[in-house]
C-alpha cells in the first residue's frame, strides 16, 4: 500500500518536469499537460516525496531542480 500524504514532489513521467502539487489520486503537468495517476498497483508513480506541509513539498522541488542544473552544468 502507497502512502501519499497531503503534499508531494512530483515527476512528470513524460516530459521529467518537476513541480509541487497537493492531488489525491490524479495530476497534471504543467509543463506538458500530462495526466497521471499518481498510483498504480500500489507503486507509487512520479511521486519524489509526499508531505504534511506545502513549505516542505516546495523545498523537495526546488533541491531537485537545483541538482537536476547542476547535472546538466557538469
Amino acid at each position: 500500500m502507497v502512502l501519499l500524504l497531503k503534499h508531494h514532489a512530483l515527476l512528470c513521467p513524460s516530459c521529467g518536469q518537476v513541480q509541487s502539487s497537493s492531488a489525491k489520486t490524479r495530476a497534471k503537468c504543467l509543463s506538458c499537460n500530462h495526466s497521471w495517476a499518481l498510483s498504480q498497483k500500489g507503486m507509487s508513480i512520479g511521486v519524489l516525496g509526499s508531505y504534511w506541509r506545502p513549505a516542505e513539498a516546495g523545498a523537495h522541488v526546488k533541491m531537485a531542480k537545483e541538482a537536476r542544473a547542476g547535472a546538466q552544468c557538469g
